[in-house]
């Protein structure tokens, strides 16, 4: 049975066919693309409803072997033949005219409705090819008496289903849309034999019109959690690269959606998430070999959620792809601050660079996220960004592991990533030894009192960052301010000035000190 890559081949001429090009691109193609065609193709010179034909596609035809075996079932009174499909109650196998032909496997198909889930037979491997023939051509020839959406849930439970239906649209390109739509609403699960038909039924079908793959059919099978995998592996497979950024970016980044739920709790079956993983590394490839800098912040943070879900060890190569993408140094903040983040939180990633736990500074053989760090901090610098998010991202982060805060960095670098972060005690050491290493204690400090100050703090104040104040108060404890002579006071005569009742605890305690 052909796979969904295998239809690929035919991809071209079914789009010819679908936009009435295939006379003038004809030339193009090779017989083995044309083959399954075949029917519709001589349906279309001596057919019924034939018409006009350029005898370039007449000339074409007569290469072919099985020409004039389908001209026999051309032949046929179809009004006759489609009367005798609708009266049949038994089954005659031993006429071989070509209407008796019809009746009697198009019949056996319809007439035979399965109820448990396992797969049958509907004729013997050497009649297929015959019986694969005949129901395309019913249903070209007659699509009252032999509906798509009948033939459909039938071969779901039928062996080379898959196969059979992908004929069958090669033969009938107007009705593969109605074939998709009929796909959709059944709820087969795939770990059946019937759920496994379908999912390959979809497969060929949407590598044959890879235009169909519309964020329409992605929507209605991300609806439930028992489609969410096969529309993540379709994507993956057959989705364009925009669209698969598109889909795997809004998905990931929403706790919620089927399709994030299914792929942290498959994170370890290779059949969900290898095909995931592999569309991903290889539009990763692209980008760094291309040297794209365009920002792209939400590819970023499904990158991020795909290496701390999916937790198994990447590869080396992986590894070096994953680096030279998240330090391209792209001077725009949503940018920057996710590429910080996912930095961060990839432990893969972070703890390579320090040789033993307690390193001051990064492995001297591995430089280069020290040095895309030195980029971020000297674009914090600017006096134009001192207000933006990248100068907030590392100073944030610094202090974080500058104060030994874990849970801070934790919900710190989740929250800006969408995702569960938990940074283990290896992990933390070789952040803090990174950060600590571009920004030392002293020039940590001097950036503190640039810090914002927080407008109305009160007692009460919420909020989903660490507020300044914290931060200040932490370094005033430990006397830091004091150790390098730098004034801090301005800094808390402002948040004196923009704070509301009640009084903060902690602009107390930092007003006592």
């Amino acid at each position: 049975m052909a796979t969904h890559k295998e239809w690929e081949k035919h991809t071209a001429v079914f789009t010819a066919v679908r936009r009435g090009s295939l006379m003038q691109e004809l030339d193009k193609f090779s017989d083995d693309q044309l083959q399954p065609f075949l029917p519709l193709l001589v349906s279309s010179k001596f057919g019924p409803n034939s018409s006009s034909v350029a005898p370039e596609l007449f000339a074409r035809l007569t290469t072919f072997s099985r020409e004039s075996f389908i001209l026999d079932f051309l032949k046929v009174d179809y009004t006759d033949v489609a009367k005798r499909i609708n009266d049949f109650s038994n089954y005659n196998t031993t006429s071989k005219s070509p209407a008796d032909k019809y009746v009697y496997y198009v019949s056996k198909l319809l007439r035979t409705e399965i109820v448990d889930s396992n797969l049958h037979q509907w004729v013997g491997d050497s009649e297929l090819p015959m019986a694969t023939l005949l129901l395309s051509l019913a249903i070209l020839h007659m699509p009252s008496v032999v509906r798509t959406s009948l033939v459909v849930n039938r071969l779901l439970s039928i062996q080379n289903g898959p196969q059979i239906l992908a004929e069958i649209a090669c033969n009938v390109p107007s009705e593969i849309d109605l074939i998709i739509q009929a796909l959709l609403t059944k709820v087969t699960p795939e770990d059946t034999p019937k759920g496994k038909n379908r999912e390959q039924m979809l497969m060929n079908l949407l590598s044959l019109c890879p235009v169909l793959i519309t964020d329409r059919v992605l929507a209605k099978l991300t609806e439930h959690k028992r489609d969410a995998a096969l529309a993540a592996r379709l994507c993956a497979l057959i989705g364009s690269d925009t669209q698969f950024v598109r889909f795997m970016s809004s998905h990931l980044t929403d706790n919620t959606s089927p399709v994030h739920i299914v792929i942290r709790r498959s994170a370890q079956k290779p059949h969900v998430v290898a095909p995931i993983l592999q569309r991903t590394f290889a539009i990763l490839r692209k980008l760094v070999e291309s040297k794209n800098h365009e920002p792209n912040p939400e590819f970023i943070m499904a990158l991020a959620q795909l290496k701390i879900l999916c937790q198994g060890k990447p590869s080396r190569e992986d590894l070096d792809l994953l680096q030279q993408y998240l330090t391209f140094k792209i001077p725009v903040h949503a940018h920057t601050h996710a590429a910080l983040c996912a930095l961060l939180s990839i432990t893969s990633l972070t703890s390579a660079q320090q040789s033993t736990p307690n390193a001051p500074t990064p492995h001297n053989e591995q430089r280069w996220m020290v040095d895309y760090l030195q980029w971020l901090k000297a674009e914090a610098h600017a006096s134009h960004r001192r207000q933006d998010s990248t100068f907030h991202s590392i100073l944030i982060a610094a202090l974080c592991v500058w104060t030994g805060r874990v849970d801070e960095i934790n919900r710190f670098l989740g929250s800006s990533l969408s995702c569960k972060v938990a940074i283990t005690s290896r992990h933390f050491q070789a952040i803090r030894a990174l950060l600590l290493s571009v920004l030392p204690e002293k020039e940590l400090v001097l950036l503190c009192v640039d810090l914002p100050v927080t407008i109305d703090l009160h007692d009460s104040h919420e909020s989903s960052e660490p507020l300044p104040i914290l931060w200040i108060s932490d370094l005033l404890s430990q006397k830091v301010f004091q150790k390098y002579n730098v004034d801090v006071g301005s800094w808390i005569g402002r948040q004196i000035s923009a704070a509301a009742l009640p009084t903060s605890a902690v602009l107390i305690e930092v007003i006592e000190r």
